[in-house]
């Protein structure tokens, strides 16, 4: 009884136990001594968090199969299915004595339930993803963030009044509530808002965005983690801002989404293996558990008649063979001077042929394009914080140039054609710049109604985008007009997108490991389900004639262009 995905949540009740959600739709109940698996729940997509009861009686998990479940301990048995979401569940919290679960989505509502999943409440009024929530103390009132930069606050016996207790244009996703009504929430600057007596008051507290924050069971400790790949512990003293007293560099197979605290000394971390992991404050030493790091596929790369791909595991396959263990998981792969290029989350960018750091970025990786300037071939790398990285190559070295800013928020997707690079955010931007001097022609911030997740060239003729909202668009090249929206047979988040070089046909992939194929002449879409795990990446073969499709299952699929067919190509279990 493990995890085969990464696991995206990880909570603790008494020292007794260890929860654990994950994107292989499992959530799995550990005994927090012997690290050994107790009991299992499974959702029907992934699991994105999970949270215990006060009393230690109930589990309820939040996942992006629109719902939140409850779970009674120590059996995992379902009690409930809390169903009234449009979108991804993000989060829930169990009341601290009544029994009701209040839940979060990206369908930019707040929800109440009862025990029973009833629906007790709908609480509207942010305008974008409800990513995190808490009780306030001693109070029967809700506390929201959302990417709105709102953090707001709502009566659940009243759900007309609410208030705004914070307002910027900075996305905040963490948020906790200490027992003396104090609350924390962390934000994509890396500062840590401290709101108090209605006055509020900021921190820096990490280079980069604030994905998690964490208080301990007495209430005195806060942990904080970043993308910048660190967990800070702070001490909190009363009526005193926290102050900072230990920091912490996360290894690479740790996920900087999500951890608790398990006793006063030591933590556990959400990872990118089949299990938690847990840190020792006082000895300042890891314990894995025994991870094994899951092989899921992140990125496939086509070079002739070979393919290439990586992912969690940071391993390298050639034509389904082990080629190179990299020390950080990857989330793209790139050929570029004679040499396959890769880097994730460690913000090292690697020749994963030879296993050499080309250069260092403080925040994770994301994905990468080539495009040519005066005659020369370059090397463009998107990150998790906006920036872009540019390489050229000169003979057999690849040169750093510079990095230029294209977003306020994480790249998903880099295309390059005609001297304009076109680019997509994970808040629905879209940017065109030009690859002379990297100026920016346009930049519409709403392009997507959702978080888009990649994009692509047509050929010569356009721009192809895709997102959460399962619409394909189509974009002129040197400018932000829209030329079409088409609405795909997708039912899940899209999550990749390729096309074939003439621009005959359009793939797309989601996280259900449904594989649609438009054809652009016909106006026709084939769709096939290759796998139930998510299709991570998109390639054309031109050898095969077909899509190569890579799948956090740890597979390639190559899918047919005009029949329901695909097959097997390679099996990396």
């Amino acid at each position: 009884m493990k995890h085969h995905g990464p696991v995206s949540s990880v909570a603790t009740s008494k020292n007794k136990y260890v929860a654990t959600a994950g994107y292989d739709n499992k959530v799995i109940l550990w005994d927090a001594l012997t690290n050994k698996p107790l009991a299992i729940g499974t959702h029907d997509h992934l699991a994105n968090q999970c949270q215990f009861s006060h009393c230690g009686k109930f589990l309820v998990s939040s996942s992006s199969d629109h719902t939140a479940r409850l779970w009674s301990l120590p059996h995992m048995k379902l009690i409930s299915v809390l169903a009234d979401h449009t979108d991804d569940v993000e989060c829930a919290t169990i009341h601290p004595k009544l029994q009701l679960i209040a839940t979060g989505s990206r369908d930019g509502q707040a929800r109440l339930f009862d025990f029973s999943g009833k629906l007790i409440a709908r609480f509207s009024g942010h305008k974008a993803d409800v990513i995190s929530l808490n009780w306030l103390s001693n109070t029967n009132d809700l506390v929201t963030t959302s990417d709105d930069g709102t953090i707001r606050r709502w009566s659940i016996f009243n759900n007309k009044k609410h208030s705004k207790l914070f307002d910027s244009n900075i996305q905040t996703d963490a948020l906790v509530v200490a027992s003396n009504g104090t609350i924390y929430a962390g934000n994509d600057k890396g500062e840590i808002l401290v709101i108090s007596e209605n006055k509020t008051h900021t921190i820096t507290a990490h280079a980069v965005g604030i994905k998690k924050l964490i208080l301990n069971h007495s209430g005195n400790q806060l942990l904080s983690l970043g993308y910048d790949k660190k967990a800070i512990l702070w001490t909190i003293k009363s009526s005193k801002s926290p102050e900072m007293s230990h920091v912490i560099d996360l290894p690479y197979f740790v996920w900087a989404r999500s951890a608790a605290f398990l006793n006063k000394n030591r933590l556990v971390f959400a990872t990118f293996g089949s299990s938690y992991c847990e840190y020792d404050i006082s000895e300042k030493k890891w314990f894995t558990n025994n991870i094994v790091l899951n092989n899921c596929l992140n990125a496939v790369c086509i070079t002739d008649a070979d393919i290439w791909t990586i992912g969690d595991s940071g391993i390298l396959k050639k034509n389904g063979r082990n080629f190179q263990q990299l020390p950080s998981l990857c989330n793209f792969l790139i050929e570029f001077n004679g040499s396959i290029i890769t880097g994730g989350q460690s913000g090292d960018i690697f020749n994963a042929t030879t296993n050499k750091i080309i250069h260092s970025n403080a925040s994770p990786l994301n994905c990468a394009e080539v495009f040519v300037k005066n005659g020369v071939r370059h090397l463009i790398i998107g990150t998790y914080t906006g920036e872009a990285l540019i390489f050229s190559e000169k003979e057999n070295t690849i040169i750093y140039q510079s990095t230029i800013k294209l977003h306020d928020n994480a790249i998903k997707g880099i295309s390059a054609t005609n001297g304009i690079l076109f680019s997509v955010c994970a808040t629905g931007a879209a940017a065109w710049h030009s690859t002379h001097d990297y100026q920016v022609i346009n930049n519409l911030a709403d392009a997507h109604h959702k978080i888009a997740n990649g994009c692509d060239h047509l050929a010569e003729t356009a721009f192809i985008s895709v997102s959460r909202d399962r619409v394909l668009r189509f974009w002129e090249i040197g400018s932000s007009k829209l030329i079409a929206s088409i609405n795909t047979p997708h039912t899940h988040s899209i999550k990749c997108i390729s096309s074939t070089p003439a621009g005959t046909y359009i793939a797309t992939g989601s996280y259900n490991g449904r594989v649609s194929i438009y054809d652009t002449k016909n106006k026709l879409w084939n769709s096939i389900r290759p796998t139930q795990s998510g299709i991570s990446c998109l390639k054309f073969s031109k050898v095969l004639n077909k899509f190569i499709a890579s799948s956090y299952d740890g597979r390639l699929y190559a899918i047919n262009l005009k029949s329901d067919d695909y097959m097997v190509v390679l099996n990396h279990d």
